[in-house]
């Protein structure tokens, strides 16, 4: 707990001390990265309902390996909630430092679903080559897809200028 909560901490305050060079995205650019956030999190949740129906008729083994990587998807998908909403409302700021507030609330909020990606993919990495069934580890491999593919979009948020 003190370790998430000392990360947390750790990356506001980077944040703040990089506001000022953290790449100035339009509120073009943030809604184009958000739309694709979207399109990702709709794969992920098709992925994971599909991923639970399996599971129902699963046993042993592959049963707790696909159980794991539900969890880990489910996990993500909870870090990008904190994000997605500060995405929408960076749209709608005018004021210099609303925008500057706002645009490092997203690095913050973009870094945290970044690091829960890395942990995530890492679970799902490791439990994917134990499942037997064919279905499962293609809708356990479609959930690290989307699981990527939406941390490499919020990445853009972390960037800071050179």
């Amino acid at each position: 707990m003190y370790t998430r909560l000392l990360a947390s901490k750790t990356l506001v305050v980077a944040a703040w001390l990089v506001s000022g060079s953290v790449h100035a995205q339009s509120a073009t650019a943030v809604e184009q990265v958000m739309v694709g956030v979207s399109m990702q999190t709709k794969r992920l949740d098709t992925a994971l309902a599909n991923l639970g129906q399996m599971e129902k008729n699963l046993h042993g083994t592959d049963a707790g390996n696909v159980g794991k990587i539900a969890n880990a998807g489910r996990q993500f998908t909870g870090a990008v909630g904190e994000a997605t909403p500060v995405g929408l409302i960076f749209r709608h700021m005018k004021a210099p430092d609303d925008i500057r507030f706002t645009r490092v609330i997203l690095a913050v909020s973009a870094s945290k679903a970044v690091l829960a990606a890395d942990a995530d993919a890492e679970i799902i990495d490791r439990y994917l080559p134990r499942i037997a069934m064919p279905a499962a580890a293609a809708e356990s491999a479609k959930i690290r897809d989307a699981i990527l593919e939406t941390r490499n979009l919020l990445a853009t948020f972390t960037q800071t200028a050179d």
